[in-house]
Parts: C-alpha cells; sequence; structure tokens
C-alpha cells in the first residue's frame, strides 16, 4: 500500500471495535466491502483447497517485465503456480517497494487496468514520497465503462508523454492525419507584461504620453510641428500575434489611424483628411519596431502633414527609417452623415447574414485573424449596406480604454464579409490602403455598431459609421479604399523583419593571415 494508508484485516467484531475507536479519534476509515479476510490468518485455513484448485495451473515466461507485489522484485513468470497465488492472497501487499523499484528501474507511467481506479492514489504518494515524477492514470470508471471513456484514458497518456499506437485505435475508422489549422495558435501567456512607456521619459527631455502605441512626445524646435514615438513588440503587445496576413504579423491599417489620430490630438488637429498606407509594418516575432509620427507645422489653411515611420531595433541605430502612411491631418468639424441612429437596431428591413464560417473564410484568402480580432458577432444587409455587431473578447475590453478606438475592435468593423458584401467583386487579401475623412467622437469602446456602405456605384471604396449600444456616435470614416495583398508581396517587403534570427556577421579568425 502507498505512504500514509494502512489496510487491516481480520475478525469482523474486532475490526468494528478498531473502526469505532479511529473514527472517534476523527481518523479517516472506510470498511472494503469483501466477504474475506485476505492477508491474514483467515486465509491459512483455505491454504490446502487452493492449492488442489490451482494444480493445474501452467504459467510460462511472459514479454512483458512482471514486477511482483508479492516478492516486490522483478520475477519470471513462470513461477507464478498455486503456490505463488496463495501467498499473493496471504502475505501483505508490497505495492509501495514495487512501485519503489520500478521507479529506481526508471519507470514513470503507471497504468492501473481496472474498472474503477482505487490503486493511483496510492500509487502517485508514492511517486510523491520518492521525490519523483511519474504519469499515473486509469483506464476506466464506474459508469464509465466503454470505448469513450478508455479512449479519453489513453489520450491522458498522450498528452503526458507516454507513446500510444493510434494507428492500432483509428484502425476500421478511416482516420487519417490533417494539416494544422491555418488560423494563429491560440495561446495563454504567463509573464507579467510591462506597461508601454515605462521610464521616466520626462527626464530626457520628452513629454509622456500614456498610449499603447505610443510612449513619449516632443515639440520640434523648429516650429509647430511634434514627434512622437514608441516601440511595439510581441512581449509588450501580444495581441499584434493575432492579426496575420499569409503568415506574416502586419500591424493592422487601423492602428496606423489610431497613430495619427493621437498625433493629431496633441496640435488640435483630431480629423484625418487623408491617410495613404504606403508599405504593411511587419511585427518581428522576436524583438521590436521602433515608431515615430511625425506631424508637421500647420499650413495657411490649418492643415497638418502626418507620416508614420519604423525602424526594427534588431537593425541598430544607422539603419534606414521606413514611412509606412503619410496623410494629412485637419480640425474636427461636425458631419450630419455622423448622426446615423444607432438606436434603431437591428436596423428595418435588414436581412440576417449568417457569419459562422467567416473567419474560416478569411483564413482561406490567407487573413488569419485570432481570438483578440476576431470580433465578428452578427451581421445584416440592406441595399447596399452592411450592417455588424462587433466586439472585444473580454480579456482585452481592459486595455480599450487605453486607446480612442482599440485597433482590434476597428479592424472587426471592417471585416470579407463586411467589406466584400458592399465592393462589388471583392475577393482576396483585402487590406486598409487608403483613409478619406476620419473623426473620432468617442473613446474607449469594448462593442460596436457598424454601417457600411459603398460610396457609389461601382467604386471601390466604402464609408464606415459606427457607433456603441446607447446608439451614441464612435467614429466615421468618408471614404475607405481598400487593396488586396498577396503572399509574394509581402515576402517582398519582409527582408530581414521576417528572418531576422539570422544574420551573417564576420569575425577575424584567431592566426588569421593576412592574404
Amino acid at each position: 500500500n502507498g505512504p500514509g494508508s494502512v489496510v487491516v484485516a481480520g475478525d469482523p467484531d474486532a475490526l468494528d471495535e478498531m473502526v469505532a475507536e479511529l473514527e472517534g479519534e476523527e481518523i479517516r476509515v472506510r470498511r472494503v466491502p469483501v466477504d474475506y479476510a485476505s492477508h491474514s490468518a483467515h486465509v491459512e485455513g483455505i491454504r490446502e483447497e487452493l492449492l488442489r484448485v490451482l494444480a493445474d495451473l501452467q504459467p510460462r515466461s511472459s514479454e512483458v517485465p512482471f514486477y511482483s507485489t508479492v516478492t516486490g522484485e522483478l520475477v519470471d513468470t513462470a513461477s507464478l503456480d498455486a503456490e505463488y497465488w496463495y501467498r499473493n492472497l496471504r502475505q501483505t501487499v508490497e505495492l509501495e517497494s514495487t512501485t519503489r523499484t520500478l521507479l529506481d528501474a526508471g519507470h514513470t507511467v503507471f497504468i492501473e487496468v481496472s474498472p474503477h481506479p482505487v490503486l493511483t492514489l496510492p500509487v502517485q504518494q508514492t511517486v510523491e514520497a520518492a521525490e519523483s515524477r511519474a504519469v499515473v492514470v486509469g483506464t476506466l470508471r464506474r459508469e464509465e465503462g466503454g470505448a469513450e471513456r478508455f479512449l479519453t484514458s489513453a489520450a491522458e497518456l498522450h498528452v503526458s508523454g507516454a507513446r500510444v499506437d493510434w494507428q492500432k485505435v483509428f484502425a476500421g475508422h478511416g482516420a487519417h492525419r490533417v494539416e494544422l489549422p491555418t488560423y494563429a495558435f491560440q495561446h495563454e501567456r504567463f509573464w507579467l507584461d510591462v506597461p508601454a512607456g515605462t521610464g521616466d521619459v520626462g527626464s530626457v527631455g520628452l513629454g509622456s504620453l500614456g498610449h499603447p502605441l505610443l510612449g513619449a512626445v516632443v515639440s520640434l524646435a523648429s516650429g509647430g510641428g511634434v514627434l512622437l514615438s514608441g516601440r511595439l513588440s510581441l512581449a509588450t503587445h501580444e495581441w499584434l500575434a493575432d492579426h496575420a496576413v499569409h503568415g506574416v504579423m502586419l500591424l493592422p491599417g487601423t492602428a496606423f489611424v489610431e497613430l495619427v489620430v493621437r498625433a493629431g490630438d496633441q496640435v488640435g488637429c483630431g480629423r484625418v483628411e487623408e491617410l495613404v498606407i504606403e508599405a504593411p509594418l511587419i511585427v518581428p516575432e522576436k524583438g521590436g519596431v521602433h515608431l515615430q509620427v511625425e506631424v508637421g507645422e500647420a499650413d495657411a489653411s490649418g492643415f497638418r502633414e502626418v507620416s508614420v515611420y519604423s525602424r526594427e531595433e534588431a537593425d541598430g541605430d544607422g539603419a534606414a527609417w521606413v514611412r509606412h502612411a503619410h496623410g494629412v491631418l485637419g480640425s474636427a468639424v461636425p458631419s450630419s452623415e455622423t448622426q446615423y441612429d444607432f438606436g434603431v437596431w437591428p436596423p428595418v428591413g435588414a436581412e440576417l447574414v449568417d457569419v459562422s464560417g467567416e473567419y474560416v473564410r478569411a483564413a482561406e484568402n490567407g487573413l488569419e485573424y485570432g481570438p483578440v480580432f476576431q470580433g465578428l458577432r452578427r451581421a445584416w444587409r440592406r441595399d447596399g449596406e452592411v450592417f455588424a455587431e462587433v466586439g472585444l473578447p473580454e480579456g482585452e475590453r481592459e486595455r480599450a480604454g487605453q486607446f480612442g478606438l482599440h485597433p482590434a475592435l476597428f479592424d472587426a468593423a471592417l471585416h470579407a464579409l463586411g467589406v466584400g458584401g458592399v465592393l462589388a467583386g471583392g475577393s482576396g487579401s483585402l487590406l486598409p490602403f487608403s483613409w478619406r475623412g476620419f473623426a473620432l467622437e468617442a473613446v474607449g469602446a469594448t462593442s460596436l455598431r457598424v454601417r457600411l456602405a459603398s460610396v457609389g456605384a461601382g467604386s471601390d471604396a466604402v464609408s464606415v459609421l459606427v457607433g456603441d449600444e446607447s446608439g451614441r456616435g464612435v467614429a466615421s470614416v468618408e471614404s475607405l479604399v481598400l487593396r488586396p495583398v498577396d503572399a509574394d508581396q509581402l515576402n517582398a517587403v519582409g527582408g530581414a523583419a521576417r528572418d531576422g534570427l539570422f544574420r551573417v556577421e564576420w569575425v577575424e579568425a584567431p592566426g588569421a593571415v593576412a592574404a
């Protein structure tokens, strides 16, 4: 038996007295429902009968090593005659010592083959007492005696590292291997998150922003412009791993809008008159990317140019900055177009659309969304318009208050049913390319109601209006143009960003002789 547990056998009256005494001392005790006192002197009375009944046994050596709980050692099964089975019934069960012998021999998997596991606990206790590590499982359970329970136990062994012959398990059932899914793997991190912008930037003459993507701002001495800076990495912005196109993690187009809107707030220009995304920003699997958002001096009409740049930190300070987006900022002006009544929901006459397979279809077109970006909940269609409900998952909602409009939430408002259902012939990996007339009216939303509509017959642009569940407007886009992106384009742009783990460095070999 295992450490901490003792089995006692004997006369019924004596056992009743012992049970009463132990229960009075609040010691856990349980009666085993059997009619005979095994492993006690009571067995000696049936020795001759038992030897006679089992006299015809013809044991033979087994292929599988046999460790006996009678001897506590490895034995030849050819010795398992009638006398052995009498000793098995009469002597103490050496389960603990046998388990320790198996552990010392290097065994790390213990399976109790029985209709219900009763020995897994003492075996596990022995493993722990021996300061060893092993997998301890059963096969069947009470009221669970079918193939499903047996296969579940086999699966428990498999995930613990034990080898299971699945070909035999699935023989005759038509099972076969399948390719890995094309969407991003679900993941759970256990590292503490480092808040973006950690550190005293004021000590080096910068202003702190407290934005998830931008940590510092400085006013340019040459005029009325500003420069905002930040750093992106999967270690500090793990939600970016949930936005991949053809296997490449990209900063979503909605994040560029978030960046320039935050920059515009610094100079009182809250409206994005125009923003063109010139090159995708690839987020490396290791290391980080430095960001800069430049806002120029206001012209005579009050407009300011804005640009978004990045540089992978692994390339060093001497590397060139890449311009990803360029546009114009202006002062926010009220627009009647943004006064759509989101309080009437769903819109009258709109037909409900099935979106259950939307993300599977997106993956087939190269758009691989993880949980944070899988925000599309329901959608409707009506005469050239598409309406949708989108939301952030529970674990991401707290972060929404740090953004003007969370890029993942805004991105979900634009997903292959919403846009493809509006644009004539829209297909493939469509990504935001050109924004015109973006205005943010409310911040920190965790769920949205969305209206998308074509800006004209045969146009490749849509207008976007979003509101919250109260009917209040959140944001609007007068015109959004999308462009298809294929894998070859991303491979051409990726370069070192994709293969950042592999670099060529020249070092002088010891004892080298100049040519």
